[in-house]
């Protein structure tokens, strides 16, 4: 049995999940508390949105050759990638001030920030369909990946933020580029 296919779509949500973790912590360095019913909201938008994306995806890649399934998915992998790398290579991007005075994050705020953040989700995820990725896989990865991101990007931006001056946000980008690269062997 061939577990690439696995490994490939767990990192692929791990990865996506970590827009939610850079977004918790960045709440959570400002002192912005995100309770548990905000966090569920989050990872339900999140992971609905990659569903629809997923199965979109897969029905698209019923139609096409599979050739041009994975010559696409890497090129939408790659393009966000690139996107994730350079945004994260740039500095913290200042909040505003509307944003910096929440002192906690309440539901609807939960689910418009959720929208923002599952939009990757959602072209990373049809991209990866027409690849071939294990949409199972996918999905129960990023429930779970989503839940532990969100506390614990808070809980760190809030100890953290002021320790440490080190920008790895890049990081991201670059597993993203990885995964697509792997999509054409």
């Amino acid at each position: 049995m061939d577990y690439s296919n696995y490994i490939q779509s767990a990192i692929l949500s791990l990865t996506l999940a970590a827009d939610a973790f850079a977004a918790a912590f960045a709440y959570g360095c400002m002192g912005t508390k995100i309770p548990f019913r905000s966090v569920v909201i989050i990872n339900i938008v999140c992971t609905a949105m990659l569903a629809v994306a997923l199965y979109a995806g897969s029905y698209v890649a019923e139609l096409v050759p599979q050739i041009v399934g994975a010559v696409v998915c890497f090129a939408v992998l790659m393009s966000i990638g690139i996107i994730k790398l350079l945004q994260g290579l740039k500095s913290r991007p200042a909040l505003s001030e509307i944003t910096a005075k929440l002192a906690v994050l309440r539901p609807a705020e939960a689910a418009i920030i959720a929208a923002g953040l599952s939009l990757d989700g959602v072209a990373a995820g049809f991209g990866a369909a027409l690849g071939g990725v294990n949409a199972p896989v996918m999905l129960t990865v990023s429930l779970f990946a989503h839940m532990a991101a969100i506390p614990l990007g808070c809980v760190l931006g809030a100890s953290l933020s002021r320790k440490s001056r080190r920008n790895i946000a890049w990081l991201g980008g670059a597993v993203i580029i990885v995964l697509a690269f792997l999509q054409l062997l």
